[in-house]
């Protein structure tokens, strides 16, 4: 049940962290 979400959350981070590296440079 709560597996689905985890991995929807964890896909967002990723995107996000990925932006972030993005705007830092």
């Amino acid at each position: 049940m709560g597996e689905e979400k985890n991995k929807k959350a964890a896909r967002k981070v990723m995107t996000f962290d990925l932006l972030v590296k993005r705007v830092k440079k």
